[in-house]
């Protein structure tokens, strides 16, 4: 009866350890999302187009089964009972205690500190090559085609008296 109990115990922590490390993955899979919208951006031809970016991926997030991830999660439970579960609980205990230590709000807020100075920097970009555009459109073609001509007109006489010295 006592056994029992303690395999009831235990595949119950088995349970919560495995419902954990899937809530685990799930946010690993969220930040490293927010680190591909990072990646994404730095390459968008506009802000527009990143923010419609990363309204897709939050829809995409919000509409994940996850009544259907717990059902395979009791699956895989109730295939770890044929398995050795002493091993697999003390190794899913390891890794929930290591995914205890992440601290899931500082790096959620960073990658969101990411994605705003990366919309601020597409901004500055696009600032900065439309007066570049404004400046090639401003400049006189053709006084500089002259001034070139110019100076080859000026420096063609020393070219030839330098090499007479060769």
């Amino acid at each position: 009866m006592e056994e029992s109990k303690e395999k009831t115990v235990s595949m119950e922590k088995l349970k919560v350890g495995l419902l954990a490390a899937i809530l685990a993955v799930l946010l690993i899979f969220t930040a490293a999302v927010g680190v591909l919208l990072f990646q994404v951006k730095t390459y968008a031809d506009t802000a527009g187009e990143v923010i419609n970016r990363l309204n897709q991926v939050s829809a995409a997030l919000d509409d994940l089964d996850t009544a259907r991830m717990v059902a395979t999660a009791n699956q895989v439970a109730a295939a770890l009972e044929e398995a050795k579960i002493d091993q697999v609980v003390e190794s899913l205990t390891q890794v929930s205690s290591q995914l205890a230590l992440v601290d899931w709000e500082t790096m959620g807020a960073n990658i969101n500190d990411l994605a705003v100075q990366a919309q601020e920097s597409l901004v500055i970009a696009e600032e900065a090559l439309a007066k570049a555009g404004k400046t090639i459109d401003e400049m006189d073609i053709e006084a500089l085609n002259q001034a070139i001509r110019d100076l080859q007109a000026a420096i063609e006489p020393m070219a030839k008296f330098a090499k007479l010295f060769k």
